[in-house]
């Protein structure tokens, strides 16, 4: 953006003859991929799944080339094709170098020397997927796989910003050492029933740092699906029941029922639905049509999985090591199905209306409104630019042509009154469509997490180019944080407030000139909820909604005072966030799906 001094409310247009200044684009689509493939492959390994029905290890050559050898006549039914075409073999072996190197180009994976330094997550697994389930996980780790053992993975990563780690030393589980393949995560694979995982950090054959975590003391069973146990069939339009046996009975406990989909190739676990730890449960059709994928895929040699996961502490810390590892385990199963009927996997709702468009993602990344009960505002505030410049060519007439818009300043007074009245209507609305509370404006700020994203936020400012103003502190925070805030952090403040929903809104201005200079505001509502699953996701917080209301244009002219009651168009704003909302929350009443899904974590 254009730097400039401006004190006037003016347009200057004038041609002359200027250097070009370059612009430095950073490829952010880069990095964007290698998170993509390392959250891929960490949600995939923190699900873990069990195994198919046979119990001979194969070679890596034919556990790629062939279907296990049946050891029986009965069993030859139950076996599957590993399914993962050539695209996936292709795409796994290119990506954990391609991702490794994107990732170091631009700064976002360095070495750590000292791991207490990091935010360490750690994530281990027991009767981990056999090779003939045919993943994506599979193709990405290759040869280092144990079919139905033990996994353990480490992401190290920073605690200030939005790079991970590959750790200087060595780190060993149990004595066997962990394999850094991509963007900060180091796995290894054991053989079955390992035992507690002995997690030390080694450097010039001193240890510097160690811990314990324990493996899961109950392995949950899949015993049947509709009441089979063998060459099941299932119809996906229909209830699905599954039989659960040897599960966690803790008061946060759930179960992670997984399907496999293919898509160009490419097999890999997708969420169906969390559900409340029972000996039986009915999964309603509903779950089928909300997966958590947004492509079409099928499923084809389909196999359905169940996964049992917990947060626990780790035990026996010594050293130089973060005094409280972030560790999740989880025992796991599953059974192979034949699909005979299904429906297309839901898109969500999303519409536009006039100058409002609204995205609602489907029920695997959507809460129904019914739950937003309790509302705490997360972030609040305004940014607009006041100067901007643009230069045209005509080569035919050999000139040049700038255009600049200066526009006045407005007092940080203005901005406060503005930002005090867009939270008075919002609130009023979300009052009187949703019936929600909204808790006191100071609830974030005073939760215990919110500590920890302050360093995370911009600050206000208000000069000769642009201004940004929060309500009542209520800063934003900066797209590329850290990791773990990325997993974490919403959801944190969501429990620690002990909200239902987190509101973040942004009034953004924007200059432009077609024709004319235009100063134009984009009010941008977003409510925010927990985790799918709680810890279990690494796909990070749900939305309830995400709404953009266009405001209309206003002309910038040369020496006429500025009518901000006309810039910032409050009322209108808050009559067009009414009638979208009470749109959305019809459209979502229509679709039946979102209460059936969330209602099975209760």
């Amino acid at each position: 953006m254009a730097k400039g001094l401006h004190k006037n409310n003016q347009i200057v247009i004038f041609s002359k003859s200027e250097t070009k200044t370059g612009m430095k684009i950073k490829l952010f689509f880069c990095l964007i991929a290698g998170i993509v493939l390392a959250n891929t492959a960490t949600a995939q390994l923190g699900g873990l799944l069990k195994k198919k029905k046979d119990k001979e290890e194969k070679t890596e050559v034919a556990a790629a080339k062939t279907d296990s050898i049946p050891n029986s006549e009965e069993e030859k039914t139950e076996k599957k094709k590993s399914g993962g075409g050539f695209f996936q073999k292709v795409v796994g072996k290119v990506a954990k170098a391609a991702g490794s190197a994107v990732a170091g180009g631009i700064g976002a994976v360095a070495t750590i020397d000292h791991v207490e330094d990091a935010d360490v997550t750690v994530a281990v697994g027991t009767n981990i997927y056999s090779k003939d389930l045919g993943l994506m996980v599979h193709s990405f780790l290759g040869k280092d796989w144990i079919n139905n053992g033990d996994f353990t993975m480490l992401q190290l990563s920073s605690k200030d910003a939005f790079k991970m780690y590959k750790y200087g030393g060595i780190i060993k589980v149990n004595d066997k050492e962990l394999k850094h393949f991509a963007m900060g995560v180091h796995t290894v694979t054991e053989n079955p029933n390992s035992g507690i995982k002995k997690i030390s950090f080694e450097k010039n054959g001193v240890v510097e740092g160690s811990f314990d975590v324990p493996v899961p003391s109950k392995n949950v069973k899949l015993v049947s699906v509709n009441g089979q146990t063998k060459n099941i069939q299932v119809d996906f339009t229909k209830e699905v029941e599954l039989e659960l046996a040897n599960y966690s009975t803790e008061a946060n406990s759930l179960i992670r029922v997984d399907v496999i989909t293919t898509q160009i190739g490419i097999r890999t676990l997708s969420l169906v639905a969390y559900v409340k730890p029972a000996a039986k449960v009915i999964l309603p059709a509903a779950a089928f049509r909300n997966i958590e994928n947004d492509n079409k895929f099928n499923f084809k040699n389909c196999y359905l999985a169940v996964s049992d996961q917990l947060m626990v502490p780790a035990t026996n810390i010594k050293g130089k090591v973060p005094a409280n590892p972030t560790v999740s385990t989880g025992s796991n199963d599953g059974l192979w199905v034949d699909v005979t009927n299904s429906n297309d996997n839901s898109s969500g709702i999303k519409f536009e209306t006039g100058d409002v468009s609204v995205v609602k993602k489907n029920a695997s990344g959507a809460m129904p409104l019914s739950f937003a009960k309790n509302i705490a505002t997360g972030s609040f505030y305004t940014y607009g630019e006041t100067y901007t410049s643009g230069t045209t060519e005509d080569k035919l007439q050999n000139t040049r042509t700038t255009k600049t818009i200066n526009f006045p300043d407005i007092p940080n007074e203005t901005l406060d009154e503005g930002l005090r009245i867009l939270y008075s209507n919002l609130s009023a609305v979300f009052t009187e469509v949703l019936g929600s509370t909204m808790m006191p404006v100071g609830t974030v700020p005073a939760a215990p997490s919110y500590a920890n994203t302050i360093k995370f936020m911009s600050d206000d400012l208000n000069n000769s180019s642009e201004f940004l103003r929060a309500y009542e502190g209520l800063n934003p925070i900066k797209g590329l944080t850290s990791v773990g805030n990325r997993y974490y952090g919403e959801n944190a403040i969501i429990k620690d407030t002990k909200a239902d929903a987190l509101l973040k809104v942004a009034l953004i201005f924007r200059l432009s000139w077609d024709k004319k200079p235009m100063m134009t505001p984009y009010l941008n509502i977003e409510l925010v909820g927990e985790n799918n699953g709680d810890f279990r996701s690494y796909f990070g917080s749900t939305k309830y909604f995400t709404m953009t209301i266009t405001g209309e244009g206003y002309e910038i002219k040369n020496k006429k005072a500025v009518e901000l009651g006309e810039v910032f168009q409050l009322e209108k704003f808050a009559v067009k966030f009414k009638k979208a909302l009470e749109e959305l929350k019809a459209k979502e009443t229509a679709n039946g799906d979102y209460e059936k899904v969330w209602s099975l974590q209760k």
